[in-house]
């Protein structure tokens, strides 16, 4: 399973068939959110558009979630702009899927 910033990187992740929650915006992670993964291998694709905001997001959630894993986007994409780029399989690949 894999977590998001933003509906849109969701609902990419989604469609390339990758389990896929979301969350709107680097701010609204809660820490009390981690009951809802505590049982799951978790991976937080963190945005490499905004500046930081979502690596940040990303170390925000992975501190909360023991053993989530970080995976970063190239410099300049988020997920969605990612698969437009370089297609789903290359998404698929980044997270670990064939």
């Amino acid at each position: 399973m894999v977590i998001c910033e933003g509906e849109i990187d969701t609902m990419t992740a989604d469609m390339c068939d990758i389990p896929a929650v979301g969350f709107p915006g680097a701010e609204s992670w809660k820490k009390l959110y981690y009951r809802m993964f505590r049982y799951r291998r978790v991976a937080i694709l963190a945005d490499n558009d905004d500046k930081g905001a979502g690596e940040k997001f990303a170390q925000k959630v992975a501190g909360d979630l023991q053993g989530a894993v970080i995976i970063g986007m190239p410099e300049g994409h988020d997920v969605n702009s990612f698969v437009q780029a370089q297609g789903v399989e290359a998404l698929r690949a980044k997270v670990g899927l064939k």
